[in-house]
């Protein structure tokens, strides 16, 4: 049987996988969920759309029983994630 051959590639795939690799060391050792590229085009900011798709994704990781990391790319996004239970680790 034939392998499934992968769909084509997404114009932030190297520059997500370049974030993967430099911020890797950083994560947790055990099992967990990463948590990857959760954005609200601008216009849409500050309407409860970011928080509405982490608690989805975090109910996700909770079913799992898989604790989530994830990391801020702004101190905007760092006090989404810290009102919703993450807290800073570097």
């Amino acid at each position: 049987m034939a392998g499934r051959r992968a769909g084509p590639r997404r114009p932030g795939d190297a520059r997500l996988s370049a974030l993967g690799e430099a911020t890797g060391e950083g994560h947790p050792h055990e099992d967990h969920a990463y948590v990857q590229a959760i954005a609200v085009t601008p216009g849409r900011q500050c309407l409860g759309i970011g928080g509405a798709l982490l608690r989805h994704r975090l109910a996700g990781c909770d079913r799992q029983g898989l604790p989530a990391c994830l990391e801020a790319s702004s101190r905007r996004s760092r006090a989404l994630y810290e009102r919703h239970g993450f807290a800073v680790l570097g």
